[in-house]
């Protein structure tokens, strides 16, 4: 072979695409277990999609054979389903935390700077020198607002 020709690396295509009839796979029955669970554990009755047993009682190995009789198409319109449940509540619960606080919305940097000067200020406490807390007030203070 010569050092101008290029190299051909052979690529194996997928398996093939989404099939309605074809068992799921690991990573599917992982997710729809994971809906299950929200969906038993954490809707209420109202809420629930009403096509899918209670895994609560269930063991792992009836769990996993109940998932592993499970097609694509169905894992799929299941967690459609959940998926459009889960949407319809979340506008509730955001409406629900806005009016419950009514507090102000407190910036990560703004608790970091918090936090070091509550730091700074028990070190201080705990030291007991004068030299540091005149050294602070003598110390000029940072600018709170940044360019954008």
């Amino acid at each position: 072979m010569n050092d101008s020709e290029p190299t051909i690396i052979p690529v194996l295509k997928p398996r093939g695409k989404f099939n309605r009839d074809r068992k799921i796979n690991t990573l599917l029955q992982y997710q729809v277990r994971h809906l299950l669970d929200i969906e038993h554990k954490q809707l209420t009755a109202s809420h629930r999609t009403g096509t899918t047993l209670d895994p609560t009682p269930m063991s792992d190995k009836e769990l996993d054979k109940y998932l592993k009789s499970w097609t694509e198409g169905r894992a799929a319109k299941y967690i459609e389903q959940m998926t459009v449940k889960l949407h319809e509540i979340h506008p509730a619960r955001e409406e629900q935390t806005q009016t419950m606080a009514g507090a102000k919305r407190v910036s990560r940097a703004t608790r970091r700077a918090k936090k070091k000067v509550q730091a700074k200020a028990q070190h201080s406490r705990k030291s007991g020198s004068k030299k540091n807390s005149k050294a602070k007030s003598n110390a000029r203070p940072k600018s709170k607002s940044r360019s954008t």
